[in-house]
């Protein structure tokens, strides 16, 4: 008796998980006939990403033993593990590895030629997360094409010289704007990168940028200060300097992130930061509303207080005085490990191409 193409297909992805039972077995089952075959081929067609990773088998001893291995996860989000070093699996992986779209990539070590020739064949592979990995073959791999989707780390670029990006969208991490923008051969659409300690200096305003950049229609910008305040001429120059050099740019999204301290002064019987005093550091809504680009802005401005050595009921006391003060907020109050955390919370439409949500936060142990 023969089973339909959608039972192959679903006893297919079953059968996968069981190799280390008896890989043989599944072999058989599903290069047995023309419908386990087209079943395995529907299977491997609801792929959702593939991540390159190590298995680890301590092997009844207490020294782990790695093997390279994939890690599939299919649209259900359902996973499975392939060994790569398995035999019987080798015409399997090839057709994964053949026709998957995305490829993620939690490796120190270099992927196997095999492998890369694979990758670097597949056209349906337009996307590419990398975690952990060895930036030649890394570099090589972003190199190839054009992709739809690149995410990546600070490492593997170096100082970009010699990296060629071309995507709809790249998201990076630990990667200043400024360095970016001196990067030759950078193409995109889309731009999110996270960094700490943007101060937009004149140097940056300052900058030429290259033709490349004329595509980009999304930037994304993710700062985390610390030693840094939000700076609302600095703000407003910067914004000056987008409008005027990336002609396409249609959306711009800021994520402004600032950590500070607050608490309680027993000499001086008062906190180091008095309630009326918070609305020099949140409101710059009057100063933001000369703003007349054609780029719409979305600014989210977040002060995180962390309340060091105040009792609990200083605390609350704060917090009712700041109630009074920032009038006009949202507020609420909630608990995460262990930590109470106190909140106000304001969005505010500046002028028609820009928006505001400023947000306080006062975390303390207690």
């Amino acid at each position: 008796m023969r089973l339909n193409v959608d039972l192959y297909s679903d006893l297919a992805k079953e059968f996968i998980p069981s190799l280390d039972d008896d890989v043989e077995c599944v072999n058989k089952f599903v290069f047995s006939g023309r419908e386990s075959f087209i079943g395995l081929r529907r299977s491997i067609s609801k792929i959702k990403s593939v991540l390159f990773g190590y298995l680890v088998d301590f092997d009844d001893s207490d020294s782990p033993q790695y093997s390279f291995a994939i890690k599939v996860k299919f649209d259900d989000d359902t996973m499975i593990d392939i060994d790569l070093e398995n035999p019987f699996m080798e015409y399997i992986t090839r057709w994964i590895l053949s026709s998957t779209k995305r490829i993620k990539i939690d490796i120190k070590d270099p992927l196997p030629d095999s492998v890369m020739d694979l990758l670097l064949k597949n056209p349906n592979f337009t996307q590419l997360q990398l975690y952990m990995y060895d930036p030649p073959a890394a570099k090589q791999l972003i190199s190839s094409k054009k992709f739809d989707y690149i995410q990546a780390g600070a490492l593997i670029f170096g100082n970009f010289e010699d990296v060629h990006i071309d995507t709809k969208e790249l998201r990076l991490r630990g990667v200043s704007l400024g360095k970016i923008l001196k990067a030759e051969h950078i193409k995109v659409n889309s731009l999110i990168t996270s960094y700490s300690e943007e101060r937009f200096t004149d140097s940056l305003l300052a900058m030429d940028i290259n033709s490349n950049f004329e595509s980009l229609e999304k930037l994304e910008l993710e700062i985390i200060n610390r030693n840094t305040y939000f700076d609302v001429q600095k703000i407003l120059k910067f914004l000056e300097f987008l409008n005027t050099k990336f002609i396409n740019l249609k959306i711009l999204s800021i994520d402004f992130n600032e950590f500070r301290e607050l608490f309680y002064d027993r000499d001086q019987e008062a906190f180091n930061m008095l309630p009326n005093s918070f609305k020099e550091i949140i409101g710059f809504e009057d100063e933001l509303s000369t703003y007349d680009g054609r780029t719409k802005v979305k600014i989210n401005h977040n002060v995180t207080f962390s309340v060091l050595s105040t009792p609990k009921e200083m605390v609350e006391t704060f917090y009712e005085d700041l109630k009074n003060e920032l009038r006009g907020f949202g507020y609420f109050v909630y608990i995460q490990d262990n930590m109470k955390i106190y909140n106000f919370k304001r969005f505010r439409k500046i002028v028609e191409n820009m928006e505001m949500n400023s947000l306080v936060r006062l975390s303390h142990y207690g």
